[in-house]
């Protein structure tokens, strides 16, 4: 029954929740992850610079990856504020001998949540494209306690929110397969750009939507690959979209 799948899919979420939370603090005090500290460095440049524009960081990343962890990171600095009594200067010393302690682990949560949700996301994609909750059930247990995800979750990493948003696009792609409508096309530009704003490596994701739009021509009314390409303003308008927005 639906109800059975609901409880399965809410024991299997909650279960991916805490194996990514446990142990997502570890070292937080001294140390960061690989880029993990682009993000932490860049926001402070950029408060220091007085501006919301996240350039001249040093930062190999897209703006993206910045701005999608600046509410984490502007929040662990105002508690650190607020238990310093709003004093910069004891703020900045322990900034500086203890760059990440304020910041880190919120960043780190925030890809716990991300990490949790792209259980969901798998769950909705493999039950929208098998017409199976069953099916749905077993992609989000596999990705529940993969230990690949499980370990990137516990870091505030790319990669979680390039999956993130690559999951996005992949769920509109399969609703251009099966509907063909044009808020779908959009919205899997808006997702596909997302990805490739947290990490260069997300521009893959924009094979989804060939991939969508070809099955979809395919399914309706058998075509050459050429007349694919011809009076699909739609595809167009998705890929003028990407084009624009990464």
């Amino acid at each position: 029954s639906k109800e059975k799948y609901k409880i399965i899919l809410i024991i299997i979420i909650t279960l991916g929740f805490i194996l990514r939370l446990v142990g997502f603090n570890f070292e937080y005090l001294f140390d960061s992850v690989s880029d993990e500290n682009y993000p932490n460095s860049c926001v402070l440049r950029m408060i220091n610079n007085r501006t919301l524009i996240p350039n001249n960081c040093g930062n190999p990343y897209p703006a993206l990856y910045t701005l999608i962890n600046l509410p984490s990171i502007l929040t662990g600095l105002f508690i650190l504020l607020f238990k310093n009594n709003f004093n910069l200067e004891i703020v900045k010393q322990l900034i500086a001998l203890y760059p990440f302690a304020s910041t880190l682990p919120l960043v780190r949560l925030l890809a716990v949540i991300i990490g949790t949700a792209n259980i969901f996301l798998i769950y909705k994609i493999t039950k929208l494209l098998f017409n199976s909750p069953l099916k749905g059930l077993i992609a989000a247990a596999f990705l529940a306690v993969s230990l690949l995800p499980v370990q990137l979750s516990h870091w505030g990493k790319a990669w979680t929110f390039v999956l993130f948003f690559t999951f996005l696009a992949l769920y509109f792609a399969v609703l251009i397969y099966q509907t063909g409508r044009r808020k779908h096309y959009i919205l899997n530009a808006i997702f596909t750009s997302s990805a490739f704003g947290i990490h260069y490596g997300g521009f893959f994701s924009v094979i989804f939507l060939f991939l969508g739009h070809f099955f979809r021509k395919f399914k309706t009314s058998p075509v050459s690959f050429k007349e694919c390409f011809r009076n699909n303003k739609n595809l167009y308008l998705s890929l003028g979209l990407n084009l624009f927005l990464s």
